[in-house]
């Protein structure tokens, strides 16, 4: 019996010796995992960052190709007339900024351009590559990272040979260090040619792209590929995760143990009687299904609302607007953004009228350029209107969003294409009539870059007919009273004047001019101080910041943004016709960048929405 004890004894410790270290690698390996998953998340993110990049850049160099300077170099092509134009004039600079150059190839070679630290014979494939599809990009190493980007330019030579032209240019620390918060290295398979963070950290990783994943002395590097480049992402493995028991427990409990089984052999006596041993009663668990599960989450069918709001957008001092779903029959669902007016605000009559207003409106206004109103109604929580969602970005979150991933702003064949379809939704709202034919005389009067919605797919859409002036409404707007967005006025409607189309004009205006500049034109400290700013109309300093912008749009704003409404354009129409041919944007073009600032976003979005069975209705 004692001999028994001993070996049971031994056998407890050995036991806990051998578990204690199988929790400890177990813990071990549950942090190596939780390590790898960040790292792979972040040089997931980190690619997907390079690739905004090149998208933009890309962009960007399509732009340059429309140019109206550049079909003067060509005829006929001088390497000493375009070599100056390139380096030196300052139609030019913006294509060169950063460091960067230009060039202009044939299929025979170089005709010219500004100096470029990449060897010509990387650029000419390059060249090669966008003659043959119309447009190229990707990367270069040369002592560090290069962005190339190629298109090929919309007119020939007098021979009939195609030009493309060549945009090249290091990538920057700071875009470097923006691509991750952790250590990185790019590289192409052979050498480095960008670090963030400490150099040493992933140095002996190069050439080891293939592996995918190495553990390295300071943590978990994991490598995915961005075209010819390879990113290496360093993650530290943390302690997150600890032993599911405490190891020194472990080996103290069974210390115990062995202790008592060997007190127990040498001291034990024969029992008088044995114990009676009662059995736990077990415990019943009452199963309950997936579908069980998630119908407990679900919106109930049965609460008499016809549209059921599943997530919030935003809220103002006039009403909420969140995602909402309608149901159907066979599971039918479409999204849409429902409106619905605070319920406190349900008992001020005009408050009221204006939302009946914006929902009768809306529901009349049928184009392509503007988000219609689909319903209308009153539920048990009050005034409602129901509109189509668009999957997308509105103008000013494109514009800040340019801002903080790249440093730039909206080329100026985007804000020209900007403007193209914003021109078309106010052309068809000034004209609209009622049902007689008398025209509604009608004024947005809060053009502004928030309610100018761009989707996914490139498309530009006006929305928002809250504050309008038409002939006809339930509400008017008192004499003197100002309603709008102050950094978007005209003089007229900051000074509680009378409006009418060629105000909404004088709003365009300065979006455009907004989006260019990647800042509003008036400034002040208070909205008393802009909304004086904008009652006066533009003054000298105003006048030389517009002046300072690209033609031709310097000189379209200048007309349009005149403080006497007669001296401006007289219509939308008259505005987009004086807009450059040749010169403005599409919308392919617009939906590349927008993939290019928004594409982890819009999957994110995609997914949501077809996680929650809500698919239709989709932009």
């Amino acid at each position: 019996m004692r001999l028994a004890a001993i070996v049971i004894a031994v056998a407890l410790l050995a036991g806990a010796f051998f578990f204690g270290k199988k929790l400890e690698r177990d813990a071990a390996d549950a942090n190596v995992k939780i390590a790898r998953d960040g790292a792979e998340k972040a040089a997931t993110d980190a690619v997907t960052s390079l690739e905004k990049t090149l998208a933009l850049f890309q962009t960007r160099t399509n732009g340059a190709a429309n140019a109206q300077q550049m079909r003067p170099l060509l005829s006929p092509p001088d390497p000493a007339t375009i070599h100056d134009a390139l380096s030196n004039e300052a139609w030019s600079q913006p294509y060169r900024d950063r460091g960067g150059s230009v060039a202009l190839f044939t299929e025979d070679g170089k005709l010219g351009g500004s100096p470029a630290m990449l060897d010509d014979s990387r650029l000419a494939e390059m060249a090669k590559a966008a003659l043959q599809h119309g447009e190229a990009s990707g990367f270069a190493t040369h002592q560090g990272l290069y962005l190339i980007g190629a298109v090929q330019l919309p007119f020939e030579l007098a021979e009939g040979k195609k030009v493309a032209l060549v945009r090249s240019r290091p990538l920057g620390q700071d875009e470097l260090d923006a691509l991750s918060t952790r250590a990185l290295l790019v590289t192409d398979g052979k050498v480095k040619a960008g670090t963030r963070g400490d150099p040493r950290a992933l140095e002996s990783v190069v050439g080891r792209e293939a592996e995918g994943f190495i553990s390295t002395p300071t943590g978990v590097a994991v490598a995915r590929q961005a075209g010819a480049l390879w990113v290496w992402v360093l993650e530290p493995v943390g302690s997150q995760v600890a032993p599911q028991l405490p190891v020194p427990a472990v080996w103290g409990g069974a210390a115990v143990l062995a202790l008592g089984m060997l007190a127990f052999a040498f001291t034990r006596k024969k029992a008088e009687a044995d114990r009676a041993v009662t059995e736990p009663a077990p415990v019943v668990m009452t199963p309950i299904s997936l579908a069980q599960a998630l119908d407990a989450t679900s919106v109930s069918e049965g609460s008499g609302k016809r549209y059921h709001e599943v997530a919030p957008l935003g809220e103002g001092g006039m009403a909420k607007v969140s995602i909402a779903v309608t149901h159907g029959a066979e599971g039918f669902r479409r999204t849409f953004v429902l409106k619905r007016l605070r319920t406190e605000l349900t008992v001020n009559p005009e408050i009221v009228a204006q939302f009946i207003d914006e929902a009768r409106l809306g529901a009349s206004l049928v184009h392509s350029n503007i988000v219609p109103v689909f319903d209308f109604g009153r539920d048990a929580e009050g005034y409602f209107l129901v509109q189509d969602y668009i999957m997308g970005r509105d103008l000013d979150a494109v514009r800040r969003a340019l801002f903080e991933q790249h440093r730039a702003t909206l080329d100026l064949p985007l804000v020209l294409y900007v403007a193209q379809e914003a021109l078309k939704a106010l052309s068809y709202a000034h004209g609209k009539t009622d049902d007689a034919g008398r025209p509604l005389q009608l004024v947005h009067r809060d053009v502004s870059p928030n309610n100018l919605m761009i989707s996914a797919r490139g498309e530009l859409k006006l929305l928002d007919f809250g504050i309008v002036k038409a002939a006809g409404k339930l509400s008017q707007t008192q004499t003197g009273m100002i309603k709008g967005n102050v950094f978007y006025m005209s003089p007229e409607q900051a000074r509680g004047l009378p409006v009418d189309n060629r105000s909404d004009l004088f709003s365009l205006g300065l979006v455009l001019f907004t989006a260019c500049a990647g800042e509003p034109l008036y400034r002040g400290n208070s909205n008393y101080e802009l909304l004086t700013r904008a009652a006066e109309g533009l003054g000298q300093d105003e006048l030389q910041r517009v002046s300072r912008l690209p033609a031709p749009l310097a000189e379209l704003l200048v007309r349009v943004l005149q403080f006497d409404p007669n001296n401006r354009f007289s219509s939308a129409e008259e505005f987009s016709n004086a807009l450059p041919v040749g010169q403005v944007g599409s919308a392919a073009a617009m939906q590349q960048l927008m993939e290019a600032l928004f594409k982890g976003d819009f999957t994110a979005e995609r997914q949501r929405f077809s996680a929650s069975s809500i698919t239709g209705g989709l932009r």
